[in-house]
């Protein structure tokens, strides 16, 4: 189960050695990750304050990029165990993210 997701935000990396999942969950904000080669662990992770707009896997799946529909912030973070490794700040005014991309080397 999801929160609201009208624009139907999620992501699926299948790099070679990972099978990662991640949609928003049912708390505005967060989002779950389910890693299937793990016995389908799942880590969840208070990513923003208000609703996801977007949300990008990296090739391995070890990355994810969310940012809110204020657009101000890009985050970055550990799907292993949800700990923040960066914030981008965009700029102060609102903005619609509707895309981030991860270079292939991360």
């Amino acid at each position: 189960m999801t929160s609201s997701n009208p624009d139907g935000v999620a992501h699926f990396s299948t790099g070679e050695e990972s099978c990662v999942l991640a949609i928003p969950d049912e708390t505005v904000g967060h989002v779950k990750v389910i890693h299937f080669n793990n016995n389908k662990e799942i880590v969840q992770i208070k990513c923003q304050n208000s609703a996801i707009a977007t949300l990008k896997l990296s090739r391995d799946g070890k990355l994810l990029a969310t940012a809110s529909t204020k657009g101000t912030l890009i985050r970055l973070w550990d799907t292993s165990n949800g700990a923040q490794l960066n914030e981008l700040r965009r700029g102060a005014d609102q903005a619609i993210i509707t895309d981030i991309s991860f270079d292939p080397s991360n």
